[in-house]
């Protein structure tokens, strides 16, 4: 009867383990501050008018860079 099983012979999981430890911080090192992050702005909104001309100017061939210098916005995030 084997009832040590595949579990017999430890030392391979033991190194292993052992080697995974050593990666680890050493928990009596203080943990690095988090990184800062920019606060996210409020979008800017467009009232009924500018939406309708920037439409205009979309339909006119007017690129969405063209159009947010024009209209002071953005494309993407910050």
């Amino acid at each position: 009867m084997d009832l040590g099983g595949g579990y017999y012979n430890t030392k391979r999981q033991v190194e292993a383990l052992e080697a995974l430890r050593r990666k680890l911080p050493d928990p009596a090192t203080p943990a690095r501050p988090a990184a800062a992050r920019p606060i996210p702005g409020r979008a800017r909104q467009l009232d009924a008018d500018q939406i309708e001309e920037l439409i205009v100017g979309y339909m006119g061939g007017e690129t969405v860079y063209q159009l947010g210098v024009r209209f002071g916005i953005e494309r993407g995030p910050r």
